[in-house]
């Protein structure tokens, strides 16, 4: 069962597969981190208590550095508290291997793209 968090672009992304039942939460409100910590709720909202969940996946880039940093830490806090395996994901690296394609591109804020081939 998995938590998968991606705090690297201008929204914040949850998404949890449980029993191979997949839900997702996205908030286009990033700036605000004190929201960060929604994901408990997230996981209250689909009757999954966190002690269900044996590993969280966190998108370690490229995008926003601080939303990278926030989201790796607050993560890994969890993680040591509880017998939770913690997972760094390449969103370029994820993309090309859901789709083959030969180039990847990932939007950012103010017009800015990632580009991967």
């Amino acid at each position: 069962n998995t938590l998968a968090v991606d705090l690297t672009a201008t929204d914040m992304k949850f998404g949890l597969n449980i029993d191979g039942k997949f839900s997702e939460y996205i908030n286009a409100d990033q700036a605000n981190f004190d929201k960060f910590f929604f994901f408990s709720d997230f996981l209250n909202k689909n009757n999954v208590e966190i002690d269900k969940i044996n590993r969280i996946v966190v998108c370690n880039g490229p995008g926003n550095f601080n939303g990278i940093r926030a989201s790796i830490s607050a993560m890994k806090g969890v993680c040591c508290s509880l017998p939770i395996q913690l997972v760094g994901v390449n969103k370029f690296e994820a993309l090309a291997k859901m789709n083959q394609p030969s180039l990847v591109s990932v939007k950012y804020r103010d017009n800015k793209v990632y580009w991967c081939l």
